[in-house]
This record gives C-alpha cells, structure tokens and sequence, in this order.
C-alpha cells in the first residue's frame, strides 16, 4: 500500500469515526442541544482537528442524511438483484421491505433525520452540501421508481412510476414521523410500524389496481405490452 493510499484510508476512516460520534450526540442531545466540542469530545479529537473534516453541524448532520439515503439505495439495490418476476403489487411489497429495513438499521437516526426536514440546518448548509443531499435523494426516489417500474400494469392514465415512488416515500415518512409521537404515549406502538406502512402501501396499491385489466395483477401472466409513451414515463 502505498503513501497516498494509506492517507486516503485514514482519512476515511477518521470521517466515519466523526459521523459515528456525531450520529450518538445528536440522537441524545437533539440537534439544537449539541455542538462541535461535544462531537469532538465523543470521537475522542480536538475541535481543530475535526474542522478539518466538516466545516460545520449542520455539514455533519446533513453527511449523516446522506449515508442514510446511502443505505436505502443499497437496500433497493439488493432487492432488485433478488426478486426476479414480480407482479406489481409484489414489488410494491418489496419495496416496503427495504424501506422497513432501513429503518429497523438505525431508527432513532431514521426518525431524527425525518424530523429535522426542511429546519434550519437545510437554509445554513453550503450550496455544495445541499446539492449533493439532493442528488442522494433524487437516487432514492429513482431507485425505488426503476424497481416498481419493471413490472407496472399498461395503461396511459396510470401514474408514472416516480409519483408512485414519491407517493411511498412520504407514506413512509409520515407512519415514521407518528409513529414516533404516538409512541410517547404507548411505547407498544412502534411494534406495529410495519404492518401500519404495509397497510397504506396495499391501500395505494389496490387504488391504482382498481381499474386495471386482470392480467396486470397474475403473477405469471404475459405482462402487457408496453408502447413507446409508457416507457418514456418511467424516466
């Protein structure tokens, strides 16, 4: 290994002991509540050092959003190279368990990150940060799009596959986000986040499934053709 290559690593290897430390102070002290020398001080450097790496905490929490997102896409990602021929709702189905998955890796951060959307920490961040939050966002929501849209039913009124995307994705954030308040008051509640989020999902599924031919709802039947305008909604 040589020179430079050994600095890269450690230089990534001190950025990901930041993040780590980062993530542990914001989940308990909330955001407002910590600052750059409590972070410091959890990754075990000084100030001076750490500034090195982010500029400041709003760059560091929106870091933290970014390998969240990060993870998601890996989810989808496995979830496409496992599933082979799936009916729609069964993609549907799919794509809920990689959200469900992301979430159940680190909830507390999942609903942190969620609460904080559109605070303050968006309007301070760089021009530079923020367009690569959107970018990992855009990704995401692409991801989960391309999945659903391998296998969606025919039909030039049917949603095109980001809004359905888009649909899940703040069905997702929202169960989160309740899910969190009402589990003040029964700490019981958040067992039940998956089957809830499944249930919304099946609602829009079978909304959007309820004028479509039957053939777009068999497992193993010839999928309709598509035609050139379809295809192009994907994108």
């Amino acid at each position: 290994m040589g020179i430079a290559e050994r600095k890269l690593r450690e230089h990534d290897r001190r950025r990901q002991q930041i993040l780590s430390a980062a993530r542990s102070v914001f989940c308990e002290n909330g955001y407002r509540h910590s600052t750059i020398v409590d972070i410091a001080t959890a990754a075990e450097l000084s100030g001076g050092t750490l500034y090195l790496y982010f500029k400041n905490k709003e760059e560091l929490f929106l870091s933290l959003t970014m390998r969240m997102f990060a993870f998601m896409d890996m989810r989808m990602a496995h979830s496409t190279a496992q599933n082979g021929k799936l009916t729609f709702e069964e993609r549907l189905d799919a794509v809920c368990g990689a959200l469900i998955d992301s979430y159940e890796h680190d909830p507390k951060m999942m609903t942190f990150t969620l609460q904080m959307q559109g605070s303050e920490v968006f309007a301070r961040a760089s021009d530079n940060v923020l367009a690569r939050l959107k970018r990992q966002y855009r990704r995401t929501i692409h991801s989960i799009a391309d999945f659903i849209a391998q296998d969606i039913p025919g039909g030039d009124d049917f949603p095109r596959p980001i809004s359905i995307a888009k649909a899940i994705w703040s069905q997702f954030t929202g169960i989160v986000l309740v899910n969190e308040t009402i589990s003040i008051i029964n700490k019981d509640h958040g067992k039940r986040l998956h089957q809830e989020f499944k249930a919304l999902v099946g609602m829009l599924c079978r909304g959007l499934l309820a004028d479509q031919p039957a053939i777009s709802r068999t497992r193993h039947g010839s999928a309709p053709r598509k035609d050139k305008r379809q295809l192009a909604r994907v994108r």
